[in-house]
């Protein structure tokens, strides 16, 4: 990222502002206006304002690993609120996990703790679902 980041300032004289990824969230009053929020923290705006309901976006994701790593990946994935819906042996040294979790456990280091917990032979892979009730 740092080789790109100066390769734009030198040859394009573009300064590149780098920040956090965040999640849109819909919030909806109860005379039912929708509204869109993108926060860290829901809880934050939910509390300064009365919503009828707040919902998050879904997602289903896939993890690939090898067996010996299946407990301490579903112990990572259950920690970010994933709820696993299939296990399926591939080999009797691969695994496949499926779970539905919300896309805002993902997106900040997700992967990175993954692969710390699964000592770098976990694979991960997702796709959005939908809007689901926030907790």
């Amino acid at each position: 990222m740092e080789i790109i980041q100066e390769r734009l300032e030198r040859e394009f004289d573009m300064t590149v502002i780098t920040t956090v990824p965040n999640v849109s969230y819909h919030a909806l009053y109860k005379n039912k206006i929708q509204m869109r929020y993108c926060c860290k923290q829901p809880n934050r705006f939910t509390r300064s304002i009365k919503f009828d309901r707040v919902e998050e976006p879904y997602i289903k994701a896939s993890i690939i690993t090898k067996s010996d790593f299946v407990g301490t990946s579903n112990e990572f994935v259950y920690r970010k609120k994933g709820e696993i819906t299939n296990q399926t042996y591939l080999t009797t040294e691969r695994v496949e996990l499926t779970f539905d979790m919300p896309l805002a456990e993902i997106v900040f280091d997700f992967y990175d703790r993954l692969k710390t917990v699964s000592k770098g032979y976990a694979s991960f892979d997702y796709h959005p679902i939908g809007m689901r009730l926030l907790n």
